[in-house]
């Protein structure tokens, strides 16, 4: 049990944490893909019309919106990946921190000094 003062971390657990955060970030990867592809338009022949007001208004409400929560989702996407990643790498760190240790222990013949 760690106190105030002291980090511990379970090296193979950090890993599979990463490993299952990547999974989540890939998956929001597709979903921000499928937004894309779902929702995607010709500005040039919009879904909602052209040369009146309504379709007018429609533009001017909904255009930078639909852009805003596009670049979020991929943002979102990437940002979770990305802290797979670290996760996974700090895992792997944590595991080879702890052999070292382990090894200098063993080889030093003692712990703390």
């Amino acid at each position: 049990m760690a106190d105030d003062s002291v980090f511990a971390a379970i090296p193979s657990e950090v890993v599979a944490g990463g490993g299952i955060t990547d999974q989540v970030g890939q998956h929001a990867k597709l979903l921000a893909q499928n937004y894309d592809d779902a929702t995607h338009y010709d500005l040039n022949d919009p879904p909602w019309g052209s040369g009146d007001e309504t379709a007018e208004t429609f533009k001017e409400k909904y255009v930078q919106p639909h852009a805003d929560l596009r670049d979020a989702l991929h943002a979102l996407a990437d940002a979770i990946t990305e802290a797979g990643a670290k996760t996974l790498f700090s895992g792997q760190d944590f595991h080879t921190a702890q052999d070292d240790a382990i090894t200098a222990i063993h080889e030093g013949g003692g712990g703390r000094r």
